[in-house]
């Protein structure tokens, strides 16, 4: 007699909800995919087609300039280094002592259990907070050193939790009767019954611990804090702030504005890392006196925009000064993108599609405070950078007195 196969007749209404529930996750596997996939045919494809929103499924042009640029970079190697070895020796250190305190906890026999588990459950709910686990980890030696990294949370209490139970409801109590039978002691009866018969949990809480130090950057923020970059951005914000802060009747001088700019791109260096300032300034005009930010709107625009359109691959800047029939004379020249001058001078309002930041006030900032014979002129092409010229009085500051002299410019 042959077997028949039944078949199961679907509804009308069984067909429309799996046609919906298929178009629904293949709507949301589109959403989750395609950022992913984006990342990474945008690495791959030329900066240009990238910014002008040509890169959408596929690659264009394809290059790998992002990634050899990327691998000159020293620090992107010692960065993984010290990944690989904090996730894998952190999650050892890790499970080592999870086990280690989750196997007491689950022994019967052990009789003070409760009391040691009631003080773990205790810092789940009180901690010594940031400040005293600071001085705790520097007061050990363990500031700036690897293991800052890995022994402040060697344990979490939570996986301990996970562990202890996964022991009691799943590891059966007359397997330690058994081996003890066999001349077993406790060590041997961990190693060579419970741990291999552990191996699913010992696989989640290694995979909690691994992924937790794979995606750790707060610990490192706190402890780790001898690194060139961090200090130097750290100085070129406090720098910056205190700048702004300078009282107004306070002498501020070119070299000022300058070392402003400098600490300005030590921070833009930390975001972008695509560009230099190079400076020609003679050096009698160091300690003339000008106007606070008057500068460092344009390099700014520079660099947010001259540079950030995917058309100038190493940004240059180069600024200049020089005294010239007693005049002083500042000019911002970049290699970016340019703009088109004509249109932006017509345009009432700052658009966002215009290199444009700041500079109106300048003008106008210039005008108020030294007069209209002096100005500031603007060259800007597209693909041929712009330049921006200062005219400005010769105000002698800190140990010469103002001398201001009023011939156009």
């Amino acid at each position: 007699m042959r077997d028949k196969t039944m078949h199961v007749k679907r509804s009308y209404s069984d067909k429309i909800f799996d046609s919906v529930n298929v178009a629904v996750m293949i709507f949301l596997l589109i959403i989750f995919v395609w950022p992913l996939w984006f990342v990474v045919i945008a690495s791959v494809s030329n900066p240009n087609e990238v910014w002008n929103g040509n890169v959408l499924l596929v690659p264009k042009d394809f290059t790998l300039m992002a990634y050899e640029e990327l691998m000159k970079y020293k620090m992107i190697w010692t960065g993984y280094r010290n990944t690989i070895f904090y996730t894998v020796v952190g999650t050892f250190v890790n499970l080592v002592m999870t086990i280690c305190a989750a196997y007491p906890l689950s022994r019967k026999d052990f009789m003070p259990r409760n009391f040691f588990m009631f003080l773990f459950m205790l810092t789940m709910y009180f901690s010594g907070g940031l400040i005293p686990t600071y001085l705790v980890v520097n007061k050990v030696g363990l500031v700036n050193s690897p293991w800052a990294m890995i022994i402040p949370g060697a344990c979490s209490i939570y996986n301990v939790i996970i562990t202890r139970t996964y022991f009691i409801n799943s590891i059966p109590s007359t397997l330690q009767d058994a081996a003890e039978l066999d001349g077993a002691n406790s060590f041997q009866y961990l190693m060579q019954v419970v741990l291999p018969l552990s191996k699913p949990i010992i696989a989640v809480i290694a995979l909690y611990y691994a992924v937790g130090h794979w995606n750790d950057f707060y610990t490192a923020l706190i402890y780790i804090n001898k690194q060139e970059n961090i200090q130097k951005l750290t100085e070129a914000l406090v720098y910056i702030l205190m700048n702004a802060v300078k009282g107004k009747g306070e002498d501020y001088t070119l070299e000022d504005e300058l070392e402003l700019i400098e600490q300005y791109a030590v921070i833009q260096k930390a975001r972008f890392l695509n560009f230099v300032i190079e400076y020609e300034i003679q050096p009698e005009t160091r300690d003339l006196k000008i106007f606070r930010f008057l500068l460092q709107p344009v390099v700014e625009n520079s660099i947010l925009h001259g540079f950030q359109r995917g058309m100038v691959q190493r940004g240059k800047i180069v600024i200049r000064a020089w005294l010239e029939e007693e005049r002083l004379y500042v000019t911002v020249t970049d290699n970016g993108c340019g703009f088109d001058l004509e249109k932006w001078e017509k345009q009432k309002e700052t658009g966002e599609n215009h290199t444009n930041i700041g500079l109106r006030n300048i003008r106008q900032v210039i005008e108020l405070e030294y007069g209209r014979e002096y100005g500031m002129d603007m060259k800007s092409a597209y693909g041929d950078g712009t330049t921006v010229t200062y005219c400005l009085p010769v105000r002698k500051g800190r140990a010469g007195t103002d001398d201001d002299t009023s011939s156009d410019c």
